[in-house]
């Protein structure tokens, strides 16, 4: 008798590059400015993500991170007590 196994595994990556944003921005409005200019970190992001170690877990148990049924999440840290996603 056969029988087949089948598994879900689930890995993630976190990486975490820092950009500056204009001195002038409110802090509600870094998150608008980080959309409309993407291209100030997206490389970077892509560059990272290439070199970081895939981990067990959606990585949601980390206390920053919200949405553990969502594909990836965005944050941006102003200060450890203002943190926001984006």
């Amino acid at each position: 008798m056969k029988v087949t196994i089948s598994t879900r595994q689930v890995y993630h990556k976190i990486v975490e590059v820092e950009v500056e944003v204009p001195d002038e921005l409110q802090p509600n409005e870094v998150g608008y400015w980080l959309i409309d200019n993407e291209e100030v970190y997206t490389d970077a992001i892509d560059q990272e993500m290439e070199f970081t170690d895939l981990e067990i877990g959606t990585g949601a148990d980390e206390i920053r991170w919200e949405d553990d049924a969502a594909d990836s999440e965005w944050i941006y840290e102003l200060t450890q007590t203002y943190k926001s996603h984006f």
